[in-house]
């Protein structure tokens, strides 16, 4: 499993009288007050920059949804409008790039503040050892409906046609049980990377610092996972598309959104 997180240089923050932001308004404020002390790159996006993944994030925490219950298409509700200005200001106003390097470059080239991939807790001092002790994470800021975060991750399943169902379920059902569970992760960590079990009870047991183990908590409790919805996997490059006209200045939020719920009640069948 994996959730959104904001990496963060405590050294770059404190020197700017800066806290990690919690709100969509404490967000900004903090780009405004690193970049007048000296940050060039105060904010950045890793994993799916400009992408619908991130645009999920501001959806859910401005209280919008990509479908309704009944698998209606619904982005482009207020809080779908809401959600795409808020975002597409942080490129047209706040200057945070369209393209950035990966969480823990970012970090090492001086971005104060990126929104990454909670699999990368373990990769910044792996690939990073000069950014020990020096940066720290938290949950993503919420928006006007609180917080929100994407979970993403793989899924391992079983086909049909498979001439082995039973055993092939086993053999999932094995890769969860707590020793598996703690060969998994401490076998991913060992190659710097975070591995997450989807038994969230797990969390607690990760190897990663109080404060990232507090923010991962956060993050699953305000989680969402991806649409359920017939034509959502078909829709979602051309959706982005349509996230990116408003990010690039080529069309109204309201507009591009009317034409991704269109694009997206034709792919529902």
């Amino acid at each position: 499993m994996t959730v959104y997180l904001t990496y963060y240089r405590k050294d770059l923050l404190e020197k700017a009288g800066v806290k990690p932001p919690k709100t969509w308004e404490e967000l900004t404020s903090a780009m405004d007050r690193l970049k007048a002390d000296g940050v060039k790159v105060p904010y950045s996006m890793d994993w799916g920059n400009i992408d619908w993944l991130q645009y999920f994030n501001f959806l859910r925490q401005a209280g919008g949804t990509l479908y309704t219950p009944d698998c209606k298409p619904a982005l482009n509700s207020d809080a779908g409008v809401t959600a795409l200005n808020y975002w597409a200001d942080l490129y047209k106003k706040y200057k945070a790039p369209t393209q950035t390097a990966e969480v823990p470059a970012a970090l090492a080239n001086g971005v104060a503040m990126v929104s990454g991939g909670s699999w990368q807790i373990k990769a910044v001092d792996t690939a990073q050892p000069k950014m020990k002790g020096r940066w720290a994470t938290a949950p993503l800021p919420a928006g006007p409906a609180g917080q929100g975060v994407f979970i993403g991750g793989r899924i391992v399943g079983v086909m049909s046609y498979s001439k082995h169902a039973a055993q092939a379920a086993d053999f999932i059902k094995s890769l969860y049980t707590p020793e598996a569970v703690k060969v998994i992760t401490d076998t991913a960590a060992a190659r710097g990377l975070l591995w997450i079990s989807p038994l969230t009870d797990n969390i607690g047991d990760l190897p990663a610092t109080p404060d990232q183990i507090e923010a991962i908590k956060a993050a699953f409790a305000a989680g969402y996972g991806p649409s359920n919805c017939p034509g959502w996997e078909t829709s979602q490059a051309e959706v982005t598309k349509k996230l990116q006209e408003v990010i690039y200045g080529k069309s109204e939020a309201k507009a591009a959104l009317d034409a991704a719920a269109k694009i997206m009640e034709q792919n529902a069948g």
